[in-house]
């Protein structure tokens, strides 16, 4: 019992949390391709809305500005590129929280393909 107690800590657990990611990075790569396709989502919904339905005067003049749809868009895209980059460190350097770092590429890559489609997308068609 005594030589047990006298050995040093096994070092086991703080090697597996050091290959894990923080709970608080895991949200945050989730939230921000989530908070890029809002961008994009508002800025394509904002402009047709009609104007008696906007709480006030100065959000219906905002929501008629010519570069909403490219802020939404570029809010978009740089949301889901950082979302991307996160998603690489889990997967470069936290192995067990790479299937984090699978899904969080999947969700971005597929906003990105969405807000790419609908963004240059014509008007025209056959």
């Amino acid at each position: 019992m005594r030589r047990v107690q006298a050995a040093a800590p096994d070092q086991a657990i703080s090697h597996i949390l050091d290959l894990t990611a923080p709970w608080y990075f895991t949200a945050l790569g989730y939230l921000l391709p989530l908070c890029g396709a809002f961008c994009g989502w508002l800025a394509a919904w904002a402009p047709q809305i009609p104007s008696p339905e906007f709480p006030t005067i100065a959000m219906a003049e905002f929501s008629r500005k010519p570069w909403l749809g490219t802020l939404g868009f570029g809010l978009l895209a740089g949301f889901s590129v950082v979302g991307l980059l996160l998603a690489g460190w889990f997967a470069w350097k936290k192995p067990r929280s790479r299937h984090h770092a699978g899904f969080i590429a999947i969700l971005a890559v597929l906003i990105l393909a969405f807000g790419i489609n609908h963004q240059f997308s014509p008007t025209y068609g056959p």
